[in-house]
């Protein structure tokens, strides 16, 4: 039987058009992407894909590198290069000691994420989580234990499961993530396990069709601007009255537009932070 092959097709360019690129990719099918920046500042994106037939004719020749690889192993390359990261003084996430990586950020970081971030998006080093980490930490750092016990966290389009874990290790209560891709679900079980935040309710769903009772004061969602655009309305819906929004994954050249379709369904900014072109978003109900 002939194995099934998947291929990397690699960019170096300038870190201005990062957010354009990564937008690009994944409208052409991308499974996934992961960024790294060389000494001068270069911009490394590593995309995966399952076909290249059609990538020719939107890129110039000479402007990617493209290598096929077979069977599973194409899920666990960029490992290689995988150390961890560390987002704050207070959090780093670190590969979990199965793995075939060895964490140079090893800390006693009181927060720290154990993550296998095979087969999903969300290894803790991309810009918009870092942002996402940053805020749920600045959320809930102030409140008291039983306050974080009592809260209600959701986290939407959860990957590797990585936000919701930081929420559970700072104490939240009560937390659900789901996903709309099924290896992303069993990931995030898996990443749950690792540090034995058995309480998350992790299940799969898709964020146009769940329309549960639940209400939360808290809902995280790091999703790309197409995917979030359309759903705002689903997402105030899914907020208490004086619950709280972050959203992620959305390029700064698209905050005016954003900022007006968070005004038109009834959403207003409190907080805003910029890294890397990319843009969080902290949302309160408008009153």
């Amino acid at each position: 039987m002939k194995s099934s092959a998947m291929y990397t097709v690699i960019f170096r360019i300038h870190s201005r058009n990062e957010n354009s690129l990564s937008d690009k990719l994944f409208s052409l099918g991308a499974q996934s992407l992961s960024t790294a920046r060389e000494s001068d500042g270069t911009i490394v994106i590593t995309a995966i894909f399952d076909a290249i037939d059609n990538l020719s004719g939107h890129f110039p020749p000479g402007s990617m590198e493209i290598h096929e690889l077979v069977d599973s192993k194409w899920k666990y390359t960029w490992l290689e290069h995988y150390h961890g990261s560390v987002i704050n003084d207070e959090i780093s996430v670190e590969p979990f000691a199965g793995s075939d990586t060895v964490s140079e950020t090893a800390s006693t970081r009181p927060y720290r994420i154990l993550l296998d971030p095979r087969d999903a998006f969300g290894d803790g080093r991309h810009p918009t989580t870092v942002l996402c980490l940053k805020k749920i930490h600045a959320f809930l750092s102030p409140l008291s234990r039983d306050r974080k016990n009592s809260l209600h966290f959701l986290d939407v389009g959860t990957g590797t499961g990585i936000l919701a874990i930081l929420a559970c290790l700072m104490g939240a209560g009560h937390i659900d993530a789901f996903d709309i891709e099924t290896d992303a679900v069993t990931k995030t079980r898996s990443n749950c396990s690792l540090n034995e935040c058995a309480g998350i309710n992790v299940f799969q769903a898709d964020i146009s069709l769940h329309g549960g009772e639940q209400r939360y004061d808290l809902i995280t969602a790091n999703l790309l601007t197409g995917i979030i655009k359309p759903n705002l309305p689903a997402l105030h819906g899914m907020l208490l009255p004086h619950g709280t929004l972050i959203l992620s994954g959305i390029s700064h050249i698209w905050h005016d537009e954003m900022v007006l379709c968070f005004t038109n369904n009834g959403l207003r900014v409190e907080d805003m932070e910029t890294l890397e072109g990319w843009n969080c978003y902290v949302l309160r109900i408008s009153p």
